[in-house]
């Protein structure tokens, strides 16, 4: 789900509309961000209708996040986010999740050497 939000906030995305799944309610905190990567075509869940909000990001999923998000030609929005210019958009949500991480106490991630 904290994903999602990061997503949602680096490439600043919208959607009118928001998909369902059936495991993330209107009243889940990452429901807007959830819905807006679905109606993107960015987030599809699983084949059974599950987001599963809960549970780590893969680096498949993750990959598969930032392969949607480029073969789109989206590109990292200049408001409310402060995006690093010379960074890849690999590193720059590499970073923002780390910004998250430290918040939380968890050390941060390494490009090449992380599992998520």
């Amino acid at each position: 789900a904290q994903m999602s939000k990061i997503l949602v906030n680096i490439f600043g995305l919208t959607a009118r509309n928001g998909r369902i799944f059936y495991d993330v309610s209107f009243d889940h905190w990452a429901f807007e961000y959830i819905s807006v990567l679905a109606v993107n075509g960015i987030a599809n869940g699983n084949n059974q209708g599950y987001y599963m909000p809960n549970n780590n990001v893969t680096l498949n999923q993750l990959s598969s996040f930032i392969y949607r998000i480029m073969d789109k030609g989206i590109q990292p929005s200049s408001e409310g986010i402060v995006v690093e210019k010379s960074a890849s958009v690999e590193e720059e949500v590499l970073r923002l999740v780390n910004i998250e991480r430290a918040k939380e106490g968890i050390p941060p991630l390494e490009i090449g050497s992380c599992v998520i």
